[in-house]
């Protein structure tokens, strides 16, 4: 009986969520409330019913087909690429391959916010190689690139160098050297150089002082380091590159030392001082795994 009532009360919703999307008024708040309640029917996990009652409703390319539609609300749109998400996390084995041949990536990325860069690195952390491949394939991740050394919004640009360094953690050979090509590296030491950024030795001698006057003193004193991370993200962002790229799994012990010899050279030049070139490097090599 509570098996019939759930998948009754399933089909009534998924038609609900499909009529209320495919609406020619754009009631945001209508739209954003059936997708929330969507996705916290997906987050219980899997069910064979109802992904049945979800591929007969064609709902994936209803999704698809906001998302990639530029006119649509941005909040519309952003949630939509939340759901896409949840139904990769539901069932990868079906939701994925919709995913790969769909145009869902390529309309994230041209969207100027910080959720559609979210929803790219979940997507690379679900997905990894196959998609970093097809992404590849139609020069996104040049793109991606590009956007991240032109953007001047803060929250779009950490959230761009998350991507960046899902990506790097999972991409093949071409695909990092894609990314160095467009000026990376260059980009990273930039924004090391920021006022939002700063030497990763440098930081963590800053805590190790910290700590030193919370124990003289008994109490609580000056920024704790996941403070020290909000407030200067770019910290030591170029080494935080080079690792991902140095454990990952798309790169092959060879491939990786090519890449780190690449990278160090890309690091003198981008520096404007010796002493800078210096310190970025010892955190790169510090960094990196024995």
């Amino acid at each position: 009986m509570e098996i019939e009532v759930q998948a009754r009360i399933d089909k009534e919703n998924v038609q609900n969520l499909v009529r209320t999307l495919e609406e020619v008024v754009d009631i945001e708040e209508e739209k954003v409330r059936v997708l929330k309640r969507f996705e916290r029917r997906l987050s219980q996990g899997f069910d064979r019913d109802f992904q049945e009652v979800v591929l007969r409703g064609k709902v994936f390319a209803i999704l698809e087909s906001i998302l990639c539609d530029s006119t649509r609300s941005t909040r519309v749109r952003e949630h939509v690429a939340h759901t896409v998400v949840a139904l990769v996390r539901f069932n990868r084995d079906v939701f994925v391959g919709m995913v790969l041949m769909s145009g869902i990536v390529q309309a994230l990325i041209p969207m100027a916010s910080c959720c559609s860069r979210q929803v790219v690195c979940s997507l690379v952390t679900l997905i990894r190689t196959p998609l970093i491949d097809e992404m590849g394939l139609r020069g996104e991740i040049p793109r991606i690139v590009s956007l991240f050394c032109s953007s001047e919004d803060l929250s779009i640009e950490v959230g761009t160098m998350d991507c960046i360094c899902q990506i790097a953690y999972f991409g093949r050979m071409e695909v990092v050297e894609s990314m160095l090509e467009k000026g990376l590296i260059e980009k990273l030491v930039e924004l090391q150089r920021s006022t939002n950024g700063d030497s990763l030795i440098e930081t963590h001698q800053s805590k190790e002082r910290e700590m030193a006057v919370v124990g003289e003193e008994g109490e609580r004193s000056g920024m704790e380091i996941d403070e020290i991370e909000r407030d200067l993200p770019f910290a030591g962002c170029v080494a935080r590159f080079s690792v991902q790229v140095e454990v990952g799994e798309g790169l092959g012990p060879a491939e990786k030392k090519e890449i780190k010899v690449e990278i160090l050279r890309r690091i003198r030049e981008a520096s404007v001082s010796e002493a800078e070139a210096a310190t970025i490097i010892a955190e790169v090599l510090w960094g990196s795994s024995p």
